[in-house]
């Protein structure tokens, strides 16, 4: 019997919406753009990367990255890259605030640019242990925590230095992501030399909104990516779940329909224990 619940517990926790007893917000007066298929595959690279500095690169910066209000201003920013070369500088833009040393370009893997090295004053490095991942500060049997050794101390538990994840994002880019971030024994080097983006408090991001459906299906399909214990079990190509939730989150126009879109994202995982909800909307079961 498995024991591992993978339930997105509430849209108002993952996703901004807002809790159980705020005013509805009314529908967008028009249906929103429907994604390009450039635009798609943007938006696919986007949730790939999110996913690997999320979770895997410790910087100071990233750890401390509210990721619901970074993804949201990151679809912005990236969906309407007109070719792969303005997507890497678009992720390039997105992430150097929170991941100074990540490296994204256009091309294949043989157009990588060089590693970045550490500065003279480091003496650490740091990377992310996870047990299950632990996606809120509420106690529960899922850990993430941030490891740091020192580079004298013997032979590291963690990932080694240079050791990197390089991958193709699709759309024409590739990213590189140190797995073992350098610093000294209290921060992370180099520290960032831009700032992310303030999230604008006039804006509200619920599912009426579309930046926020396209990001909040992308903050899903990343958990899962990650730690989904049952990859056998899902129905079809993952990837693919990705792109028609992606198209479907798109064209509705409010969070009764958002919610339907990551049910039926949800669904395809195949394991009884997943279910999304809406605070303001029964059943809480899916």
């Amino acid at each position: 019997m498995r024991t591992i619940c993978v339930a997105i517990a509430s849209l108002a926790f993952l996703f901004g919406l807002p809790s159980a007893g705020s005013e509805p917000r009314q529908p967008e007066p028009v249906h929103a753009p429907a994604i390009t298929s450039r635009g798609l595959e943007n938006l696919v690279a986007l949730t790939r990367a999110v996913g690997y500095v999320r979770f895997f690169h410790a910087t100071d910066e990233a750890a401390a990255t509210e990721w619901a209000s970074f993804t949201i201003d990151a679809v912005e920013r990236v969906e309407g890259a007109a070719n792969a070369e303005q997507l890497a500088e678009a992720l390039e833009g997105v992430f150097a605030p929170v991941a100074p040393t990540v490296q994204v370009w256009a091309g294949g893997a043989d157009d990588s640019p060089a590693a970045v090295g550490p500065l003279p004053m480091v003496t650490h490095v740091w990377w992310w242990e996870h047990h299950g991942v632990q996606l809120s500060a509420a106690p529960n049997v899922y850990r993430s925590v941030r490891r740091r050794a020192n580079l004298e101390g013997g032979e590291l538990s963690g990932p080694q230095p240079g050791e990197v994840i390089e991958q193709s994002l699709g759309g024409g880019v590739w990213i590189r992501v140190p797995l073992a971030v350098f610093g000294d024994d209290q921060s992370t080097y180099p520290r960032a030399t831009q700032e992310a983006a303030a999230a604008d408090p006039a804006v509200v991001r619920d599912g009426n909104d579309r930046a926020t459906r396209l990001a909040g299906v992308a903050l899903a399909w990343m958990v899962f990516e990650h730690f989904y214990p049952y990859p056998d079990a899902v129905e079809g190509e993952w990837i693919d779940a990705l792109r028609g939730a992606m198209l479907d989150a798109s064209r509705t126009i409010d969070d009764a329909e958002f919610l339907k879109v990551l049910r039926r994202l949800v669904a395809k995982l195949n394991d009884g224990h997943g279910g999304v909800y809406h605070p303001r909307m029964f059943p809480r079961a899916y």
